[in-house]
This record gives C-alpha cells, structure tokens and sequence, in this order.
C-alpha cells in the first residue's frame, strides 16, 4: 500500500521522472509538484499544464514526499534531507541498476528516506543489499508497460519499406574512463562508426541520433562532422520514444535504461561501451556488446 494523503513529488533526472510520472498517471491522488530539468517536460507530456510549488512548498502542504533519484540536481536530495528534517514520510525511487548509495550522498553524509521503490527483482536484490536498514518495494513499471504499448501501437501501422534503421541513445556518461583527452559517450560514439560496419545490415542503413533530455541538440555535431564527415545522421527532436523504437531495427547506445526497453520489445541492442569501459549494467543478456566485435 502507498502512504495516505497528499503526496509531495519532486523530481528533475529523467530516469526517475519517467518513471515517477507514469507512476502519478496510474495512481491518481493529491499531489503538489515541484520540477526542474527534464522532469518538466516530462511530466508536462504526461498530466499536462501543472503549478510548480518548490520543494519546499510542496512539501509543507503534503502528507508524504516522492522522489525520483539522479545526479544532474541537488534538488531532489535537497528535498529528502528537509523533508526528513520535518519528520514528512519520504519515499524514493530508482531508476536504474548501479550507484545506489551516491544518489542519497551530500559531501561525506548520507541522506536515505524511509522507503525506497524499485521496479524489477534485480534492483530489488541490489537496493536490499544497499540499504540494510530502509524499507524496499517492488512496484510495477507503469513506464514500462505504457511504452511497450504504445511500441506494439506504432509497430502495426509501420513499414520499413526494406530499409534498416539504426536508432543512436544518446546519454552523458560523466567519465572519461581515464582517457582524459575525451569523455565517455565521445568513446563510445566513435567505437560506434568506427565498427558500424560489423553491425549486421547495416549498410546504407538509416542511423538516427536521440539526444539524452539533459544534453545540448547541437552536442556532438561538431564531432560527427569533423571525424566522420562521410556518415550522414539523423537527429531526433519531438518523437516518443516508443515510436523511435518501434521503428528501429537495431537499438544501440551505452547503457541507458532505454536499452532495456528495447530488448522488451524484441529490437537488436547493442551497447556502445569501449573496451576499457566497464561492464555494461543493462541486466539482460540479449544485449550484444560492440566491444567484442572489434
């Protein structure tokens, strides 16, 4: 059972935002939003015009406070630490499957909320042997449901016409991974078009560029068209995801959650991870590895 009353829900990454949303579609309750980031447009799309309250202001008019977890703001760590510090019920969720503890970390103090929700048995698993002492619950992926059924709505009515279309997930990876003359997803993109060839039917393929919702619509044209001028790209701007993947018959990128979406909906992934690279945290063994193809 979900807490009663009122809900506070403060969310900016869009990992959590998504599932957060989707989450507030299905459960229609009470809420006072405070958003920042790609949360705004996100929950926008879903429920539609909202008042924003600050965090603060949603949370002294609510009972309980949810929050999504990420890296891009303070805000929803900003949120746990006062709620916690009026005694309000906190509830947050994860949104992927790797660095659970740093979410909640400000400087060297850790700031967990009295429940964590999670939305697959491997985070379960993972968040109960983070966090020995907070409650974890599994909750259904409403996020992940609602795509597959748009994917399967979009995939009826799609012809690819014998061409293959090749769908890019952009995402910041926040590391260089000790190659300090370029960062990650720069890596990672050119491990892409440097092997593109060793993707099977791939040639002449129609390859199509989704930013991640944090990053700049201009960020890696520079990059394409100084090292791979020959490769032409098409970037995406104000399609659903679950229409992108629908019609893509091969989904790549490094390890976004997007990729696990795709596997459910039975498309071709491929992660963009170099090989000095950690493992790939997608837990789904369908995922073939470029890496290994080199």
């Amino acid at each position: 059972m979900i807490p009663e009353g009122k809900v506070a829900i403060v969310s900016n990454d869009a990992g959590g935002a998504e599932l957060v949303s989707s989450w507030l579609v299905h459960n229609k309750i009470s809420h006072a939003l405070s958003l920042d980031g790609p949360a705004r447009d996100i929950f926008q799309r879903k429920i539609g015009s909202y008042q924003d309250f600050g965090y603060k202001g949603a949370i002294n008019q609510s009972n309980w406070v949810l929050t999504g977890t990420g890296w891009s703001s303070k805000l929803e760590l900003n949120a746990i630490k006062y709620a916690l510090s009026i005694n309000k019920y906190v509830v947050s969720i994860l949104d992927h499957w790797v660095n659970y503890q740093e979410r909640f970390l400000d400087g060297s103090k850790i700031y967990l909320p009295d429940e964590i929700w999670v939305t697959d048995k491997i985070a379960l698993k993972e968040a109960k042997s983070s966090f020995k002492n907070v409650k974890i619950r599994l909750i259904n992926n409403h996020y992940l449901d609602d795509l597959l059924s748009e994917i399967g709505q979009y995939e009826k009515h799609y012809c690819s016409e014998g061409s293959t279309n090749i769908l890019y997930l952009c995402e910041p990876m926040r590391t260089d991974w000790g190659k300090k003359d370029e960062q990650g997803e720069f890596q990672a993109m050119r491990l892409f078009f440097n092997n593109l060839h060793k993707i099977p039917r791939s040639n002449e393929a129609n390859i199509f560029l989704r930013l991640h919702p944090s990053e700049a619509y201009n960020k890696y044209d520079d990059f394409i068209k100084n090292n791979f001028p020959g490769v032409k790209v098409n970037k995406i701007k104000d399609i659903p995801l679950s229409k992108q993947i629908a019609q893509s018959d091969i989904v790549v990128g490094c390890e976004t959650y997007a990729l696990a979406i795709a596997i459910q909906a039975k498309k071709k992934v491929f992660s963009t991870l170099p090989p000095w690279a950690p493992e790939c945290v997608i837990p789904y063994k369908k995922i073939k590895h470029l890496k290994e193809f080199v």
